[in-house]
C-alpha cells in the first residue's frame, strides 16, 4: 500500500521532534552531571540526526516556528502548515510521555526570568537560528553540509540562552518541557518570542535572498 506524501511528511515530523524531545531533555533529566555544554550538543546532534535521516522526506523542520518561517516563504501550503505543526506537537508529546514513564527526577529546566526578557531573547535566538535554516536550506553550495550547520548553529544559541531563558527555540518543545515541571503559566511569551522571531527571519530573508546563479551588484 502505497501511503500518501503528506502522511509520510507528517510522520517525518512527528518522528524528528519526538527525537529532539527524547534525546535533549532526556539528557537534561537523566544525565548526572549534565552541564550547558553537553546539553547543546544533545540537541544539536538530534536535530542533526533528524535533518539527514528525516530531511528529504518533510524538509526536517521539526519546529512549529521553521514552518511558520516556511508557511510565509511559500514553502508550505495552508494544509501542510497545519499539519506539520500538529505532528510536531504530537511528536513532543510522545517524547514526553515515554520520558515520564521513567519516572525522572525532573529539575527546573526553566531558567526564571521576566516575561519581557523571555519574548525578547526568544525572538532573536529563534531569529538567528531560522534566516539560517532558510539560508543554508536554499544553497546548493551547502547542500551536504546543511544538517551540520544547522545542528551546530543550534548548539551555539542554546549556549547563548540556557542560563537566560532555558534556550526553547521551538514552541513545541518547550511546551513540551512546562508540562514537565512548571506548568504552562509563561508558555504564551515563548510563543510570541519564537514565532515573531521565525516572522522576522522570514521577511529578513525575502529581503535578502538570491539565487546561487545571482551576483551581488
Amino acid at each position: 500500500m502505497k501511503i500518501p506524501l503528506l502522511v509520510r511528511k507528517s510522520l517525518a515530523e512527528f518522528f524528528g521532534t519526538f527525537m529532539i524531545v527524547f534525546i535533549g531533555l532526556g539528557t537534561i533529566y537523566f544525565t548526572s552531571d549534565a552541564n550547558t555544554l553537553t546539553i547543546a550538543f544533545a540537541f544539536g546532534f538530534a536535530v542533526m540526526a533528524g535533518i539527514f535521516t528525516l530531511g528529504h522526506i518533510s524538509g526536517g523542520q521539526f519546529n512549529p516556528a521553521v514552518s511558520t518561517a516556511m508557511l510565509i516563504d511559500k514553502r508550505l501550503s495552508v494544509k501542510e502548515y497545519v499539519v506539520y505543526v500538529l505532528s510536531q506537537f504530537a511528536g513532543a508529546l510522545f517524547g514526553l510521555l515515554l520520558l515520564l514513564v521513567a519516572n525522572p527526577n525532573v529539575p527546573q529546566f526553566v531558567v526564571p526570568n521576566t516575561n519581557l526578557v523571555i519574548v525578547l531573547f526568544e525572538m532573536f535566538v529563534t531569529y538567528i537560528f531560522v534566516y539560517v535554516i532558510l539560508a543554508v536550506s536554499q544553497r546548493k553550495l551547502f547542500a551536504s553540509h546543511v544538517a551540520l550547520i544547522i545542528g551546530l548553529t543550534l548548539t551555539a544559541l542554546i549556549l547563548v540562552s540556557a542560563q537566560v531563558t532555558g534556550a526553547a527555540l521551538n514552541p513545541a518543545v518547550i511546551f513540551a518541557a512546562l508540562l514537565m515541571n512548571q506548568g504552562l503559566s509563561v508558555y504564551v511569551y515563548y510563543v510570541l518570542g519564537t514565532v515573531s522571531g521565525a516572522i522576522l527571519a522570514a521577511f529578513t530573508y525575502k529581503l535578502l535572498k538570491f539565487k546561487d546563479d545571482q551576483t551581488i551588484d
